[in-house]
C-alpha cells in the first residue's frame, strides 16, 4: 500500500516570499505556503532534490560544485570527471518530466540545468568533452555512456546544438577506441585491445579483459540521439552492440565454455532467468571464470552490494528494446522490453518485501529508473504490481535513508551494508537514491495522466 512519504515540505519555504519565481538560494526558516495541489510523493522528491542542492550546488556560480571521488572539495578549481555530476543531473532530469510545464520548479530545473551546460563547456575542452579514452573524463566505456546521456539532456534542456555534435563524436569516438576489433563483438570496459596497446595504469593485461553492461549508456545515448536528429550513422554499430549483449549477456540459454575456468576446466551455465551478467571475461586472469559472465559459476550472486547482475544494466535494457522498436518499428524489440519488465520485476534476487534490491552500485543503480518509467512502465501489458515497486522502494528510501544532515544513503531497505563502501556524502549515493525518489513522482504525474 502506498504510503504518504512526507509532511511539510521544506522545499516549499523558497517560495514564502510573495511573487518568487525562481529558486536562488537555500531555503530560509519560516512557515511553508499553501501545499494544496502539491501531493506527498512530488513533495518528497522536491525535498529530496533540495536536499543535492543544499549539499552539491554552488548558488553562486550555477553548477555543481567539484566533486573529486565524489566528495565535494572547496579547493579543487576544475571538476576531472563528466559522470558523477551526471548522477545527479539524471536525478534532475527524471524530476523535469514530474512537474507540470509552467511549475516553478521546473522553471528553476531549467535555469540549473542551463547553467551546468555552460559551467561544463568553460570546464572541459572539446576534446575533453569528445575524446580523451583512458584519461579523464573518460577513462572507461561508462564515463563516456553517462557523458553521452549528459549531452543529450542538455540538448532537450537548452536546444543547443553543440551538446548534439559532442554527442554523436563522443560516441564514435567510443565506439571505436574500445570495439573487439569490430563492434559486432562489442566493447571493452576499460582496457583498450591488445591491437591498440594496454594502458598499464588498470593493472596488468590479463586482469582486465573484459566487457561490461557498462556499455548501455552509450547504446541508450545514440538511439536518443537517432531518434531526435534523424541522423541513423550511429545505428549500424549500436545495433551490433546491442545483439553482442543479447547473445553473450543475457540468462536465457544453456551455454558450456570449455576450458573456460582459470584452473582449465570447463563450467555449463543453464540459468534461465532473462537477467543480464553485468561482465564478460575473455582470456580474463584472477577471476574463477577466465572466459563467458564472470561470475557465471555462482548465478545467484545477486544481493546489496555485490551481485554478477546489475539494476542499472536491467533497467536500461529495457528502455533500450523500446527505443529499437522505435527507431526501426519492429516488434521483436517490444517483445524483448516485455521480457526484460517481466524478468527484472519477478525476479527474487531484486525484490526485498516489494523494495527494489540496489545490488551492485550504490553509485549508478537508479540512473535509468527515469527511463524505465517513461519507456518501459508505460507499455499496454504492464501491471499496477509493475508500478507499485517504484512506490514501495521510494516509500522505503524515503523512511530509511535521509542523514541528518540531507545526505542519502544506498541502503533502500534500511540496510548499513552499502555505508563502508558508498558514503551518502559522494555525490553519485545520494543522487542515484534520490533519483528514486523523482522516479515515483515522475510514476505518480504518468499515471494521473498529465
Amino acid at each position: 500500500m502506498r504510503r504518504l512519504l512526507a509532511g511539510a515540505s521544506s522545499i516549499l519555504l523558497l517560495l514564502s516570499a510573495a511573487g518568487c519565481d525562481s529558486l536562488s538560494g537555500p531555503p530560509d526558516a519560516s512557515l511553508p505556503p499553501e501545499t494544496d495541489g502539491i501531493s506527498a510523493i512530488l513533495m518528497t522528491a522536491l525535498d529530496a532534490q533540495q536536499d543535492l542542492y543544499d549539499n552539491f550546488w554552488d548558488y553562486d556560480q550555477n553548477h555543481i560544485r567539484f566533486t573529486p571521488q565524489g566528495y565535494v572539495s572547496e579547493h579543487d578549481r576544475r571538476q576531472q570527471m563528466i559522470w558523477d555530476h551526471g548522477i545527479m543531473i539524471f536525478s534532475m532530469y527524471t524530476l523535469w518530466f514530474a512537474l507540470e510545464e509552467d511549475d516553478i520548479f521546473k522553471t528553476d530545473l531549467k535555469n540549473k540545468l542551463t547553467g551546468q551546460w555552460e559551467f561544463m563547456k568553460r570546464n572541459f575542452t572539446h576534446d575533453q568533452l569528445t575524446g580523451n579514452f583512458g584519461s579523464a573524463p573518460h577513462i572507461a566505456v561508462d564515463d563516456s555512456g553517462w557523458g553521452a546521456m549528459v549531452y543529450m539532456i542538455m540538448y532537450d534542456i537548452t536546444g543547443d546544438d553543440y551538446a548534439l555534435e559532442v554527442c554523436r563524436e563522443l560516441i564514435t569516438g567510443a565506439y571505436d577506441y574500445w570495439k573487439d576489433g569490430d563492434t559486432k563483438k562489442g566493447l571493452w570496459y576499460s582496457q583498450k585491445p591488445p591491437s591498440q596497446g594496454y594502458d598499464e595504469s588498470y593493472g596488468t593485461p590479463g586482469d582486465n579483459r573484459f566487457k561490461s553492461m557498462s556499455s548501455v549508456g552509450l547504446m541508450y545515448a545514440a538511439l536518443e540521439y537517432t531518434l531526435v536528429t534523424g541522423d541513423r550513422a550511429l545505428l549500424e554499430d549500436t545495433v551490433n552492440i546491442y545483439n553482442w549483449t543479447e547473445e553473450n549477456m543475457l540468462r536465457n540459454k544453456d551455454v558450456t565454455y570449455e576450458n573456460g575456468l582459470n584452473d582449465g576446466s570447463s563450467y555449463t551455465i543453464t540459468t534461465k532467468d532473462n537477467l543480464y551478467w553485468m561482465d564478460f571475461n575473455e582470456d580474463r586472469a584472477g577471476r574463477g571464470e577466465r572466459f563467458g559472465p564472470d561470475g557465471g559459476t555462482r548465478p545467484g550472486t545477486i544481493r546489496e552490494a555485490g551481485s554478477v547482475s546489475c539494476m542499472f544494466a536491467n533497467t536500461a535494457m529495457g528502455a533500450i528494446h523500446v527505443l529499437l522498436y522505435e527507431v526501426t518499428q519492429e516488434e521483436k524489440y517490444l517483445t524483448r522490453a516485455a521480457e526484460t519488465l517481466r524478468a527484472f520485476n519477478d525476479s527474487p534476487f531484486y525484490s526485498s518485501n516489494g523494495v527494489y534490491v540496489n545490488d551492485r552500485d550504490a553509485w549508478a543503480n537508479a540512473m535509468f529508473i527515469g527511463p524505465w518509467v517513461r519507456h518501459v512502465l508505460t507499455l499496454p501489458d504492464v501491471t499496477q504490481y509493475d508500478k507499485q515497486r517504484v512506490f514501495d522502494t521510494a516509500d522505503s528510501i524515503a523512511l530509511h535513508c535521509r542523514t541528518e544532515n540531507g545526505y542519502w544513503r544506498g541502503g533502500w531497505s534500511g540496510s548499513p551494508t552499502w555505508d563502508a563502501h558508498a558514503s551518502p556524502t559522494q555525490i553519485m549515493t545520494s543522487a542515484t537514491t534520490v533519483n528514486m525518489l523523482t522516479a515515483a513522482a515522475l510514476l505518480e504525474r504518468i499515471e494521473a495522466g498529465s
